[in-house]
């Protein structure tokens, strides 16, 4: 089955792919009609449309998702109540939340998780280790 794009459903309407991304991407800045906007929602609804989060990721330079990397002992303790205050305030600026446990290992300088952030695959980290120290880091501080 072929993936609907944004120009799939211009077609449909009979408007523009760029009226089609204002619309979708809820750009309040640009004078569209509610009829158009409507018609842009009903057709994106009717074709089953997905956004492709890699490519609009692309074009905005930035993943909107903050990566929390928490070793497995911390991952299954009390701290589920900061996860969610973390979550929550990301939530309110439109940003997602990644979370990765992990088993660290006495040979590991730098864990996966950490260079996922530094090859830009998410936009920040947060870092929780009990048994790592920040001298893993230091490497990469410029960076991060």
């Amino acid at each position: 089955m072929q993936r609907i794009t944004i120009k799939d459903i211009a077609a449909e309407v009979g408007v523009s792919h760029t009226t089609v991304s204002y619309v979708l991407n809820n750009n309040i800045n640009q004078r569209i009609s509610d009829k158009t906007r409507e018609a842009v929602l009903d057709a994106a609804r009717r074709l089953k449309y997905i956004p492709n989060e890699t490519a609009r990721s692309l074009r905005k330079d930035s993943t909107e998702c903050i990566a929390v990397a928490l070793e497995k002992s911390v991952a299954q303790s009390r701290f589920g109540r900061l996860l969610q205050g973390i979550r929550e305030e990301l939530g309110a600026e439109g940003y997602g939340l990644m979370l990765m446990d992990f088993q660290m290992k006495k040979e590991s300088k730098c864990p996966e998780y950490v260079e996922s952030v530094l090859q830009r695959r998410t936009d920040g980290g947060y870092f929780y280790f009990f048994r790592w120290s920040a001298a893993g880091l230091q490497q990469d501080d410029r960076q991060l």
